[in-house]
């Protein structure tokens, strides 16, 4: 329902996972966390959360990002 992605990947980009995905499913929806989140989430993503986050937060934005 959800796919959980770090931007801070080694050996690749997480903006480039983030359109592979959305190249195979542009449906996709893509939380997406950093702690070098800029104020918007990069385009594409269903949301942005930065680091660190508390369990609270994460569940927001996870309902959030899905719609509910």
């Amino acid at each position: 329902d959800l796919v959980l992605l770090d931007l801070n990947l080694p050996g690749r980009p997480g903006e480039a996972v983030l359109a592979d995905l959305l190249a195979v499913d542009p449906t996709a929806r893509v939380l997406v966390v950093s702690g070098n989140l800029a104020d918007a989430p990069p385009p594409g993503a269903a949301g942005g959360l930065a680091k660190p986050f508390t369990s609270d937060r994460l569940l927001a934005a996870v309902r959030a990002a899905r719609g509910e």
